[in-house]
């Protein structure tokens, strides 16, 4: 079994090998896991401008190549992910309204929990779901 350390290592590297773990939500908003977010091959192959981390100990490698938005949250059921809403959310239509070739990723280290979260409150707004 990996522990912790073991499985952030994997992200730290420079890889040019493609991962690729990636759903598209609407056009041009995708959500993935930690390490296709560090997968630069990935990110140009979906014309990824903008992207979301939301993990407090993967680093946002590209900094020179996409704009990111970081929001440091642990995978904890007792941590507040709503105090980021807000921010996230615009955030995202910023990017997707300054330019209709921007394109936008939502990742956490998973994919599953923390991003979903994001992308659901970003829809829920959008849709006016509530």
């Amino acid at each position: 079994m990996e522990t912790s350390q073991e499985k952030l290592n994997l992200f730290h590297g420079d890889s040019d090998e493609e991962f690729e773990d990636i759903s598209q939500i609407e056009d041009r908003l995708y959500l993935s896991d930690g390490k296709t977010a560090h997968c630069k091959p990935t990110l140009l192959k979906y014309g990824i401008t903008h992207i979301v981390n939301v993990t407090q100990n993967l680093q946002s490698k590209f900094k020179d190549n996409f704009v990111y938005a970081e929001f440091p949250v642990d995978d904890f059921a007792n941590e507040d992910l709503g105090q980021y809403f807000d921010e996230a959310i615009q955030f995202i239509e910023n990017a997707l309204s300054e330019n209709e070739k921007n394109v936008v990723l939502v990742h956490c280290f998973q994919g599953v929990s923390r991003s979903a979260s994001i992308v659901c409150a970003y829809l829920i707004k959008k849709h006016n779901f509530c």
